[in-house]
């Protein structure tokens, strides 16, 4: 009997051994997946016109923020405009189109760029001619040529029943690099964190940082495939860098129920205080609440959201 069980308990430690490290590396898709398996998309309604869906706001300095309001997850999208091309720095989730709203506020050629590749930011890009994408060995892992075909978790889409479409890529753009579309320089910062091929998009012209996901209204997700806290400290310092003496404003890719139409405008203090209370909270873990998710509360309008301390480094 004696001989029997040592093998089995030898098994027992190996498999409980695989099932840790399974949950340790994979837990990320595991909680995607039950959230997908769990959610039900809202409805849409089949007779609002495109004019009814999107919601256009004018920021002056020939910039405007395009908000998806319509869907439960308030997006928002901008189109900035030079003397010569035009950026729409994010383009949907492609329940509607979005071309025919863009090229009624300029009639310059549209390049488009996505904040970063998740379903709601990349929806409409078969739309348009240039689009433009980051540059990381992460992302051309990816590509086929100059198609990008996004794998599952880099996707999320099956999250809200989308489909994956592939992305033809007219350009690739380098971390620091510049666009200009005439009178009007745009700056390119790669800042993983909510994703490792996240980036936020400079306009000096008017002072706004786009940041995406990065930075937000709500919360703020480092709990998906691809999510790094340590990641996201390092692009907080590096955007601090960067633009803290510049101070620019924020403008965000979600905003909150709460804040009806309101475009997701942020002051710069806020990146300061994101870099503060993530650092703060590494060495006191007290300051998260909650066990999945770990929430940290860095202000009355904004949260950050991360998993097990053991699997979301």
């Amino acid at each position: 009997m004696k001989r029997f069980i040592r093998p089995l308990l030898y098994t027992l430690v190996i498999v409980i051994g695989l099932l840790s490290l399974g949950v340790y590396k994979y837990s990320p898709y595991l909680l995607m997946e039950l959230h997908a398996s769990r959610h039900t998309p809202p409805p849409i309604d089949p007779k609002m016109s495109e004019e009814d869906y999107w919601t256009i706001k004018d920021l002056g300095n020939s910039v405007y923020a395009i908000g998806e309001l319509s869907w439960y997850q308030k997006n928002w999208h901008y189109l900035i405009v030079g003397e010569e091309k035009a950026v729409l720095f994010d383009s949907g989730t492609g329940r509607y189109p979005i071309r025919n709203t863009v090229e009624k506020l300029t009639d310059k050629p549209i390049i488009a760029i996505p904040s970063h590749l998740h379903y709601d930011h990349v929806g409409n890009l078969s739309e348009f001619e240039d689009v433009r994408i980051i540059d990381l060995l992460s992302v051309r892992k990816l590509a086929d040529e100059n198609t990008l075909h996004l794998s599952r978790y880099a996707h999320l889409g099956f999250i809200d029943r989308l489909d994956i479409e592939p992305i033809k890529i007219h350009k690739w753009v380098m971390d620091l690099g510049k666009i200009d579309i005439g009178g009007r320089e745009l700056s390119i910062t790669s800042i993983p964190g909510h994703t490792d091929d996240s980036i936020a998009l400079y306009d000096p012209l008017g002072n706004y940082l786009f940041t995406g996901d990065t930075i937000y209204k709500g919360a703020i997700m480092t709990m998906l495939p691809g999510s790094s806290r340590s990641d996201y400290v390092r692009s907080m310092k590096k955007l601090i860098n960067l633009y803290g003496a510049r101070r620019p404003t924020l403008l965000g890719g979600h905003s909150r129920e709460a804040d009806g139409d309101q475009v997701p405008s942020m002051d710069w203090g806020l990146v300061n205080l994101l870099n503060s209370k993530i650092k703060r909270a590494e060495s006191d873990k007290t300051l998260y609440q909650g066990t999945l998710p770990r929430v940290l509360s860095i202000s009355d309008e904004v949260e950050f959201y991360t998993g097990f301390e053991w699997s979301n480094k």
